[in-house]
């Protein structure tokens, strides 16, 4: 009795975590993802936990069995969507669609060659391989169980293990593309240094997969031999589970300390971009390019839009839903060809749109948006290291965003907090 309790932990936690979640964070960036996340999680756990219990019948297993095949393939695709939302990383592509065509697919075959045998003959089966394991399935060699067994188990172990190694390498990408390194993730725990949430997901994320990965290789007769092994399994998910959701509620915040940790409740009801501040962040210095901006009370990056030609549903109306909305600038090293990509068409009507409705070209309206984000984010941030900052603002190091912020402001970071001390 006690092992298979053990062994719902993780099923049980994922559910409270549910119903925190949809309590405390309904306010944070990616709420409705994250909460589809954790229900098909949810699920999946409800389901692994019930295949590695010593007390299951034939029967329940073969409906279990049936919504496996539907949730457990869909884990992968909503887990890149929540990070891809959340990191502020590119739209989907049609690989990542063909992921979530994937899960009802496999919901649909398994549940037709259901209908097609019958529940009765797939309970006989499962009574046999519940005790024989793999060994069972060469007695039933020929007949229809055979196939569903090859179908809904086999079948099934090799897709999930390719995609938890595609989710898996995805960590490795999303890590990539954010600079995160076990350097960074030292410097949070012993210098105070700064992560984005996602960040400090990947970690546990990584293990959480790999711990699955390792499961899909042992089948209900090797977990019978070694009864110690589930709940194990189990207690590691539940501790990187705690983890992954307790960061999940940080999803309005775009960097956290250490500190913040204990402040959940200050910070997920921020929102992810800054509020605009009660009068200008920029004074009209020098020769910056938008000392000419007619709405003086307007930051940086309204002045410029609120000048733009009025274009709601055409190619300039979701370019500036795709930077306003989406923030697709914070992303270092975006081009041309990325923001093309996002909105359907070539770089070329692109580059020629932004060159007409903003009277300048794409790097120089790029950096004045991360400029105009830098403001509001030094303000709210005044304990961020520059390097925070400009990794945080879209900027590949610290001394680009320095070169960038005084020829656009006419003065340094430092000089510009200074002059703000007020606000």
């Amino acid at each position: 009795m006690l092992h298979d309790l053990i062994l719902y932990i993780p099923f049980l936690f994922s559910v409270f975590w549910l119903m925190l979640n949809g309590v405390l964070s309904f306010k944070t960036r990616g709420f409705w993802h994250s909460e589809l996340l954790l229900l098909v999680l949810s699920l999946f756990l409800m389901v692994d936990a019930y295949y590695n219990t010593q007390n299951g019948t034939p029967r329940f297993y073969v409906w279990f069995n049936l919504l496996y095949q539907l949730v457990a393939p869909a884990i992968v695709p909503l887990t890149v969507y929540y990070c891809k939302k959340r990191a502020w990383l590119q739209s989907f592509r049609p690989f990542h669609f063909l992921l979530i065509t994937i899960p009802v697919g496999m919901f649909m075959a398994t549940g037709i060659l259901t209908i097609i045998i019958g529940t009765q003959d797939i309970c006989e089966f499962m009574s046999v391989a519940n005790v024989r394991g793999v060994s069972a399935l060469f007695l039933f060699r020929g007949l229809p169980v055979y196939g569903y067994y090859v179908w809904s188990t086999i079948v099934l172990r090799i897709l999930l293990g390719a995609d938890l190694m595609f989710l898996m390498v995805f960590c490795f990408v999303v890590a990539a593309r954010k600079g995160f390194t076990f350097a960074r993730l030292t410097g949070f725990f012993k210098k105070g240094e700064r992560l984005e949430p996602v960040e400090l997901q990947l970690v546990p994320a990584f293990i959480v997969s790999a711990v699955f990965l390792f499961k899909q290789f042992l089948f209900r007769d090797y977990l019978n031999a070694h009864p110690a092994l589930g709940p194990i399994l189990a207690i590691i998910i539940t501790l990187c589970l705690f983890v992954l959701y307790y960061l999940n509620l940080f999803g309005a915040k775009s960097s956290i300390t250490l500190k913040d940790l204990a402040g959940v409740m200050r910070y997920n009801y921020a929102t992810p971009v800054p509020e605009k501040v009660e009068e200008e962040v920029v004074e009209e210095i020098g020769d910056s390019p938008v000392a000419e901006a007619e709405h003086r009370d307007l930051s940086l990056a309204e002045s410029i839009f609120a000048n733009a030609p009025e274009d709601t549903d055409g190619l300039m109306g979701r370019f500036q839903r795709l930077m306003q909305e989406e923030h697709l600038y914070l992303q270092p090293g975006l081009s041309l060809d990325d923001v093309a990509e996002h909105l359907n068409t070539n770089k070329t009507y692109v580059s020629k749109m932004v060159n007409t409705g903003y009277n300048m070209g794409f790097p120089e309206l790029l950096n004045i948006l991360r400029i105009d984000y830098a403001q509001h984010y030094i303000l709210l941030n005044r304990d961020a290291t520059q390097d925070i900052i400009a990794r945080d603002c879209g900027f590949f190091s610290a001394s680009s965003f320095n070169t960038v912020f005084k020829r656009i402001t006419g003065m340094t970071p430092k000089l510009w907090v200074a002059s703000h001390l007020h606000i």
